[in-house]
């Protein structure tokens, strides 16, 4: 049994000594104050270096990298060679990556430290390093102010006096090509080298045309291609101040383009009008009765617009015909607006965007309409008038005429009902017939001053009602 013993024995010794020993060579492996010695970044060695030295020697690396001399080398006689220094370029460092590797090295348990130390004995830990773009660009800007003062210019769509569509190219202008140029930058700084700021890079600089805000092919691509139509209303009559409403809210209108699908809204028109030119004097449609007013005119050029849209085929959203019967138009095709009560709305409903172009003289408005439909496809309008309706006749007492005396002080206006109709016709053939819609128009009293000789109480007054106006606004801008 002393043999068994003798081994018992030395093994209780040798075990707890060769665990101390192992701890005891663990702890001194993890508290090594350095580097393990295959460890690099970014291709720069640093194994053996001790932690402690690692910052500075590492702000030192940062700082020749900023002061490396970069030529810009250009093959463009109007573009001049220029040097910067990397960091004038947008030089960015991000040492996230390697700030938590030094942290599993030097922090935590010995153990800990131990394990990190030989899991990344043969690590490479990477540097991020590279250029901001929007310093980049600032920086193009300032080193060849004079090719970036000169900026592209737009195509152009032009409708010539006989109402062709032609096209009018852009001019795109040379730049440099900010995100190549970065790239190529930051592919020749991908590695950290010590003996860098002894070799300036040389970056040949790639360049690019930046086209304009708006390419001929952007405006082919919308198919503005011919006129579709166009609808005239007589001025002659107009005062001033019409002239004026009338002009302003066609200059609002004009060159307005609609997508496909687009639904038009002359409400913002006229609120567009009000603060661009403001609204003058003119006859107004206050409650069905024609009173003097601010803003008288705005009708008729909702109308114009209205008889264009119905022959070139569109839908029709929202639209109302005016209380009164007016003189510009037939009856059955005229729009009305009232801010707040009455719009008028129409859809793109064609394939192509829709430009509204809109043409004035002293004698007439002219609404034309552009864009793409078949061109042996044509509509026209028909208003058939269902109804005359006779003005009622409104009696006023007049204790100064003789008893059964009467007198007419107006003599009224008939009112009607109009139904119109949209025809469409392929090659001059009808083939199809839509009814648009169904108006009726309010009469207007006729008005007889009379005495019966019985003397009436006065009547009860009529409850308040809310104003409405139609073809104009109220001296703000609003309809009440």
């Amino acid at each position: 049994m002393k043999p068994v013993k003798r081994v018992l024995t030395t093994i209780a010794i040798v075990l707890p000594l060769a665990a101390l020993i192992g701890l005891g060579t663990i702890a001194l492996y993890g508290s090594r104050p350095a580097f393990p010695e295959q460890f690099s970044v970014s291709g720069w060695k640093v194994g053996g270096m001790a932690y402690a030295d690692f910052p500075q020697q590492l702000s030192r690396q940062v700082a020749l990298l900023n002061s490396v001399s970069v030529q810009l080398v250009s093959d463009r006689k109007e573009v001049p060679s220029r040097s910067q220094k990397l960091q004038d370029l947008g030089l960015r460092v991000d040492d996230r990556e390697l700030q938590d590797l030094l942290r599993e090295l030097t922090e935590g348990n010995l153990l800990d430290r131990a394990r990190s130390r030989w899991k990344l004995r043969h690590h490479e830990a990477k540097i991020g390093l590279s250029i901001e773009t929007d310093r980049l660009d600032k920086k193009l800007q300032i080193l060849w102010p004079e090719l970036y003062a000169v900026q592209p210019v737009s195509a152009q769509r032009i409708v010539t006096p006989d109402d062709r569509v032609e096209y009018k190219a852009g001019q795109p202008v040379l730049r440099i090509d900010a995100p190549g140029l970065k790239a190529d930058i930051e592919r020749q700084i991908r590695h950290i080298d010590p003996k860098r700021a002894e070799n300036p890079l040389s970056i040949q600089v790639p360049f690019r045309l930046q086209q304009p805000e708006v390419t001929e092919k952007m405006l082919r691509d919308q198919h503005v291609d011919r006129l579709l139509t166009q609808f005239s209303t007589p001025l002659n009559q107009s005062s001033p101040g019409r002239k004026h409403n009338v002009r302003s809210t066609a200059a609002t209108l004009h060159e307005v383009i609609l997508k496909p699908g687009e639904i038009f809204d002359y409400a913002p028109i006229i609120e567009q009008t009000g603060i661009k030119f403001g609204f003058r004097e003119a006859p107004v449609i206050l409650n069905g009765k024609l009173v003097p007013g601010v803003g008288g005119g705005i009708c008729q050029v909702s109308t114009t617009l209205y008889n264009a849209v119905l022959r070139a085929g569109l839908e029709i959203v929202e639209r109302r015909n005016h209380s009164l019967p007016i003189s510009y138009a037939p009856l059955g095709q005229d729009a009305t607006f009232s801010t707040g009560f009455i719009n008028f709305r129409f859809r793109n409903d064609t394939k192509a965007h829709l430009l509204i172009r809109t043409q004035m003289s002293d004698t007439a408005l002219t609404i034309k309409l552009f864009g793409s439909i078949p061109s042996d496809t044509t509509y026209e309008i028909m208003s058939n008038n269902v109804e005359t309706i006779q003005p009622p006749v409104k009696y006023v007492h007049n204790p100064g005429l003789k008893t059964g005396e009467q007198v007419e002080l107006s003599p009224g206006k008939q009112g009607f009902v109009v139904d119109t109709y949209r025809i469409k016709k392929q090659g001059g053939r009808e083939i199809s017939r839509e009814k648009i819609s169904r108006d009726r128009y309010t009469p207007q009293a006729r008005v007889v001053a009379s005495n019966t000789g019985v003397l009436k109480p006065p009547a009860e007054p009529a409850p308040p009602q809310k104003n409405v106006i139609e073809d104009g606004v109220t001296r703000n801008g609003k309809t009440p």
